[in-house]
């Protein structure tokens, strides 16, 4: 059963759209068309909340494992608390037990299988990527607050670029990740200074970028130089803006910390909130004034959506979502295009996506024939895509916020035959994981370069920075444990004593229960399908139909092997192939 051109068009499009294909997205594709597609998606609300989650069903735990002095099963298998120790008075002292964000992992893994949001779950990933803060916060930032922080992404991963951007900047785990909580105006006879960190951050990472960009999206330049985009003195400038924040509604000056004080957004004390006028950018075209007397979120949300109605920021948030959606090096053209849309529709970040994805560059042939289209795979995306593809733990409830028998991400098993958390496993192996980025660069530069013949011809390649030996065989080990263990055990002395949670193969099964060539063809192709966009070479189809017959060289050692094993393999052999790890 040879597919169609509609088949491999639809399968391409869900690859750049979301995290792959299965044979209903597909169907939806080919039924309503690629721009009705995406306007169902864009209707679509949340699949689920990550606060709710944690707070409905890992929260309870804790009187059944810590809290009732038993860590054993429940500790390993369920949820994760860490013991927090505080002496606030308020409290009576004692311990809070805070869920750990290793469980946050679980709630993403649930949602890429089963919730329909796709398209919303790709920008909130995309976003992630763009604003980012990560598990690695500092220690005043626990599971409850990124979960917040985490939904407020998610929610608005569709809204207006400039509202998202206030929303982010008032977030706690934003302000302890950028050091602007518990930021207040200079004070001279104290010899303070506003904490420069987030405002220069927010410049260089969220919105403007470096170096000032012309009208067709290329970067300006005076006598050959780039031209940058704001000064050291508009970062003082502009920290001033983000004063008057902190953790704490009263006392903030004296209070000891608490947790639930650091989930939503911040707090605001007026009186510490710099209220001169401020004039950013004095000498650029995008001259900023801000008014004197303002209040603390008025005048932050008034910067964030003057800064996201630049054409830089047009230009810097378009081309985000081109390298992370579509490829890397997209033509100026391209650019160009999105950010037009983006500023017409006042920053709408839903319909920047639709404009990146239905762009003649992203479904015209351009990718036939012109071998600088495309990017590399991030490692972490390729892998959810088996899980995608494969629904894993799809037989289990998939209400969203039940968790019985389909905890993703606690302990999983390695072929050392040792149990190591995910965080460490994924970041080892693959080099990336979610929300776990080691710093606010995350884990690679959108500009970088790789040494040879790419940087020779003037292109970026951002995911090979973290292209390494360890995390090219890390990355297909990783996939090669999870088939075979599945990605939710725990075993003493070698014996599983917990369920796991496994792919599931029952339809790539049914092809090897008739035992034809035909068949196995016909396997190779879905696999092609799924997990390449139908873009593996022939070469390779034919290399990965042996193992399938148990034919060549190899048979004898075939011939032993059940047809789950089989297929397991195929997977496998697939997934290390350089068509599935490039996107076309």
């Amino acid at each position: 059963m040879r597919r169609g051109s509609l088949f491999l068009a639809a399968a391409r499009f869900l690859i750049q759209a979301g995290f792959g294909p299965t044979d209903e997205d597909i169907a939806e594709v080919k039924s309503r068309g690629y721009e009705g597609w995406i306007d169902d998606q864009l209707a679509k609300a949340p699949y689920m909340s990550y606060n709710t989650y944690l707070v409905d069903q890992i929260v309870p735990l804790q009187a059944a494992t810590f809290n009732g002095g038993t860590m054993g099963m429940g500790y390993f298998t369920r949820a994760r608390f860490v013991p927090f120790r505080h002496a606030d008075t308020e409290m009576g002292g004692g311990t809070q037990n805070n869920v750990d964000q290793m469980n946050l992992d679980t709630a993403f893994m649930r949602s890429v299988v089963h919730g329909e949001d796709v398209l919303r779950k790709k920008t909130f990933w995309t976003l992630l990527q763009l604003l980012v803060t990560s598990k690695n916060n500092s220690q005043k930032a626990t599971g409850r607050s990124a979960s917040h922080y985490l939904d407020l992404v998610y929610r608005g991963a569709f809204s207006d670029y400039g509202d998202l951007l206030g929303d982010v900047s008032m977030n706690c785990y934003m302000g302890f990740w950028l050091s602007s909580v518990t930021n207040i105006k200079e004070d001279p006879a104290a010899g303070t200074k506003p904490d420069e960190n987030y405002a220069r951050e927010i410049m260089q990472l969220f919105t403007m970028g470096l170096y000032d960009y012309d009208s067709d999206g290329t970067y300006k330049t005076d006598n050959g130089r780039l031209i940058e985009t704001y000064t050291n003195q508009d970062v003082t400038r502009m920290a001033k803006v983000f004063t008057g924040l902190v953790w704490a509604s009263n006392n903030w000056w004296t209070a000891v910390y608490r947790e639930d004080r650091a989930r939503g957004p911040m707090f605001t004390v007026d009186f510490q909130h710099d209220q001169t006028e401020k004039v950013l950018f004095p000498d650029k075209p995008y001259r900023l004034e801000v008014p004197a007397g303002m209040n603390a979120e008025p005048e932050i949300r008034f910067v964030c959506e003057k800064l996201s109605e630049m054409w830089n920021t047009a230009v810097f948030v378009s081309r985000h979502f081109i390298r992370f959606m579509v490829t890397s090096n997209p033509t100026p053209e391209y650019v160009q295009r999105v950010a037009q849309r983006y500023l017409a529709t006042n920053g709408n970040l839903g319909q920047t996506v639709k404009a990146v994805l239905l762009d003649p560059e992203a479904r015209g042939p351009r990718f036939l024939f012109d071998e600088t289209f495309g990017k590399v795979r991030e490692p972490y995306v390729r892998f959810l895509s088996t899980v995608k593809n494969f629904e894993v733990g799809q037989e289990t409830d998939a209400a969203p916020y039940s968790w019985d028998n389909l905890q993703f991400w606690n302990h999983v098993q390695t072929n050392r035959g040792v149990f190591e958390d995910e965080y460490d496993v994924t970041l080892k192996m693959m080099g990336q994981g979610f929300f776990n980025a080691q710093s606010v660069f995350n884990y690679f530069k959108p500009e970088y370069q790789e040494p040879g013949e790419i940087q020779a011809m003037g292109m970026v390649s951002p995911e090979m920075q973290i292209l390494s030996t360890g995390t090219a065989i890390g990355t297909i080990n990783f996939l090669a444990d999870r088939l075979r263990y599945g990605l939710h055990s725990k075993v003493v002395n070698s014996v599983s004593t917990d369920p796991q949670v496994n792919y599931e193969f029952a339809k790539e099964g049914a092809y090897l229960d008739a035992g034809s060539v035909e068949a196995a063809d016909d396997l190779v192709d879905r696999l092609n399908l799924l997990m390449a966009g139908g873009m593996a070479t022939h070469e390779a189809i034919a290399d990965y139909r042996q193992p399938i017959l148990k034919t060549g060289s190899a048979a004898s050692a075939w011939n032993t092997l059940p047809p789950i094993d089989r297929v397991r393999f195929a997977v496998l052999k697939l997934f290390a192939d350089s068509s599935a790890a490039v996107q076309r």
